[in-house]
C-alpha cells in the first residue's frame, strides 16, 4: 500500500513524510508499534474537523496514509480484505485511477495482471 501512497505524494503535506518513514520503520522491524500510534494521532490531528470531508482528494489522501499507520496485530482491521477496500476507495477518492493502483501494488507484490495494466 505504501506504492499507492507515493502517488499521493503531491496531495499530501509535508509531515507527512514523516509518518510514512515510520510506517516504514514499522515494516522493518526498526519502529515500534507506540511510534504507529503517534503518527496516526498526528494525522488525525492534521485533519481535525476535515476528516469527513470524503470530497476533498487531501483528506482522502491523508485518510490512505492512515491506513499504513496500524500495526499488524491490530484489532480493528480483522478482515484484510475490508482493509484494502477502503483504503482503494481513499486512494480513488484522492484522485488515482484504481488501474493505477493495480499496476503498483502488482509490482510491490510481485504479481501478474493477466493483460489488465492500466484498466
Amino acid at each position: 500500500m505504501r506504492c499507492c501512497c507515493r502517488l499521493l505524494s503531491g496531495l499530501l503535506p509535508p509531515e507527512a513524510e514523516l509518518w510514512l518513514g515510520v510506517a516504514d520503520g514499522y515494516c522493518a522491524g526498526d519502529v515500534p508499534a507506540s511510534d504507529l500510534l503517534a503518527a496516526r494521532l498526528q494525522a488525525w490531528e492534521h485533519l481535525r474537523a476535515e476528516s469527513c470531508e470524503f470530497a476533498s482528494p487531501r483528506v482522502n489522501a491523508v485518510r490512505a496514509v492512515l491506513f499504513l499507520l496500524f500495526p499488524d496485530d491490530d484489532p480493528s482491521f480483522e478482515d484484510a480484505s475490508v482493509l484494502v477496500a477502503h483504503f482503494v476507495d481513499f486512494c480513488e477518492g484522492a484522485g488515482v485511477p484504481s488501474g493505477q493502483q493495480r499496476v503498483c501494488l502488482a509490482e510491490a507484490y510481485g504479481l501478474s495482471l493477466g493483460g489488465q495494466a492500466g484498466a
